[in-house]
């Protein structure tokens, strides 16, 4: 079984995700340069049967860092907890 880094790698001119039926799935770094594109192929993978979430968050992570987009992910805590009606 890989290791989770290795589902989702990005190289000089595209992202890599492993776990396709045709093995690699590939998508090229200008076609996921914004948060926008970013959001629309995550729509589009998570209507693949052999994404997993954990293909979701490595894409999402890969595509932010290979274009020099940074991503805030501190608040979903809090946001979680608020909901829940409790804060920690």
């Amino acid at each position: 079984m890989p290791m989770a880094s290795d589902l989702c790698f990005y190289d000089d001119d595209r992202i890599v995700l492993l776990g396709s039926t045709l093995g690699e799935y590939s998508i090229e770094l200008d076609r996921c340069n914004t948060p926008e594109k970013i959001l629309g192929w995550m729509i589009h993978l998570g209507t693949k049967p052999w994404i997993t979430k954990m293909h979701m968050e490595l894409f999402a992570r890969r595509a932010a860092e290979a274009n020099g987009i940074a991503i805030d992910d501190s608040g979903w805590t809090d946001l979680i907890c608020s909901r829940r009606g409790r804060r920690d």
